[in-house]
């Protein structure tokens, strides 16, 4: 019975680690050093908070200035619907009045020419004012005919310049462009060409690079900006080269 109290007497009075350092900092007191960081963090801190206000007016002020003077909206805006423009209304392909092909859907030298004189050119550099297609023979006659618009109002026969409100000069004007922009300095074509060789290929590991690259009998121009990795490169094995009927 004595050794089971002295036991739990000795449970009781074991001190806990936290407890042990509370008492040692009490006889000891802190040590300098770690009083100093002590003081330069709360320091730290305080100075931080104090600059956190100025630093939110500076942050509005910005805002505010990039909004009034670069106007990004407008010209994400402009920009959108030029891109837009382009991409959907540069057809070419053209079956009578209706483009089966645009910008997305060419995939040789032949159809980007073909777009770029029969969709691109006459979308952007447009000499007279636009009209929906004529109606088809099988409507018999327009239903303007006889009407107070006239004949030609609406139709592809109408006049190719309108004077409207406050224009100076007769609409189209020059180098107009969405009616709201101008073309300035003309359009610029860019060609970035890639570097033709062998070493450039990629062959089958499984086969003889000579005898691809004479089975090839071209060099490869492989364009890093619009190169497509496949998504499973073992999606075939090359290591048995049998045909299957």
């Amino acid at each position: 019975a004595m050794k089971a109290a002295q036991a739990l007497l000795t449970r009781r009075t074991k001190k806990t680690p936290e407890e042990s350092r509370k008492e040692q900092v009490a006889k000891e007191g802190v040590k300098q050093s770690i009083y100093l960081g002590y003081i330069n963090k709360e320091l730290t801190n305080e100075s931080a908070c104090l600059e956190l206000p100025m630093t939110i007016v500076i942050l509005l002020t910005f805002s505010v200035f990039a909004m009034a003077i670069l106007q990004q909206d407008k010209v994400f805006t402009v920009e959108n619907g030029m891109e837009f423009d382009i991409r959907e209304n540069a057809n070419f392909a053209w079956a009578h009045n209706f483009g089966h092909k645009t910008m997305m859907d060419v995939n040789s030298i032949a159809d980007f020419w073909s777009w770029f004189r029969t969709g691109y050119l006459p979308l952007i550099v447009q000499k007279g004012w636009s009209y929906s297609e004529d109606y088809p023979p099988s409507l018999g006659s327009p239903v303007y005919t006889g009407t107070v618009y006239g004949d030609n109002f609406g139709r592809p026969t109408g006049p190719s310049t309108w004077q409207l409100g406050e224009y100076v000069k007769p609409a189209p004007v020059r180098n107009d462009y969405l009616r709201h922009q101008r073309i300035l300095g003309g359009i610029k074509l860019h060609q970035t060409i890639a570097e033709a060789s062998l070493e450039l290929c990629t062959l089958p590991g499984s086969i003889q690079r000579p005898l691809m690259e004479s089975w090839l009998g071209k060099p490869c121009v492989p364009s890093w900006e619009g190169k497509l990795t496949p998504e499973k490169r073992d999606i075939e094995d090359q290591t048995e080269i049998t045909r299957t009927e």
